[in-house]
């Protein structure tokens, strides 16, 4: 939820700088300056050259996308900075949203980026594609970022899979339930967990009662792509 209040940074305006938000950057283009909202539930802010403007909502109640027309917008998951985005574009160019939504930005925080019928579409991918937060991993990144979009219906989230297939054992953060929270599993682990048949896990105790079959079986009904939402949750490989 946002305040009207805004102020404009109008410092350095016509140089390109990064904008620390605290638990992010934003690069911002030569003649782009800083915005700030007082929000409420959420930290707001973005960034403005006059003519189009980008908002950030970042938090636990940050917006999961599925208002946009599905009709006027194309949507596409690519990889940027190691995190899983969900990127929308109009399909007629200046006229609609063009948003970014990471479900699993930095400690469990969602990240939306969006612009409304923006003019420079070049612009703001290269602004999405560099955002970064203190965990990104600068190493991971989609070789054909922005591309190839797709008419389809907006998938489910990650935090949406996460709640209807895991939420019941394992916690969306560091926390421990009957399994590990979700930012303490690696990726490689997940892997092996779910896909290295060589590898077995048998329950060592009552109260173990969840081990690689059960896993396997209980959700062979994921698609690749929900698989790869669900791993945007996870620890780095060390």
């Amino acid at each position: 939820m946002i305040v009207s209040q805004l102020l404009i940074s109008c410092t350095g305006q016509d140089r390109p700088k990064t904008i620390d938000f605290g638990s992010f950057t934003i690069p911002a283009p030569a003649g782009w300056n800083k915005i700030e909202f007082q929000g409420i539930d959420s930290y707001v802010g973005g960034l403005t050259n006059g003519t189009d403007t980008l908002t950030f909502d970042y938090g636990w109640y940050s917006y999961d996308f599925g208002y946009e027309d599905t009709d006027a917008h194309l949507i596409k998951i690519d990889t940027i900075n190691g995190k899983t985005a969900t990127l929308i574009k109009p399909r007629i160019s200046g006229h609609g949203t063009i948003r970014m939504y990471i479900s699993n930005a930095y400690k469990g925080n969602y990240f939306n980026l969006v612009g409304s019928d923006i003019q420079n579409e070049l612009t703001v991918f290269d602004i999405f594609k560099s955002v970064k937060f203190k965990d990104s991993n600068t190493t991971v990144n989609s070789l054909n970022f922005a591309q190839n979009f797709k008419a389809s219906k907006y998938p489910p989230s990650a935090e949406q899979i996460f709640k209807r297939n895991c939420a019941s054992c394992h916690h969306i953060s560091d926390i421990q339930l009957i399994g590990p929270g979700m930012t303490t599993m690696r990726k490689d682990r997940f892997d092996k967990w779910f896909f290295d048949t060589l590898f077995v896990y048998t329950p060592q105790t009552p109260n173990e009662k969840m081990g690689t079959d059960y896993h396997r079986k209980m959700f062979e009904h994921l698609t690749d792509q929900d698989i790869q939402l669900i791993k945007g949750l996870l620890k780095e490989n060390e």
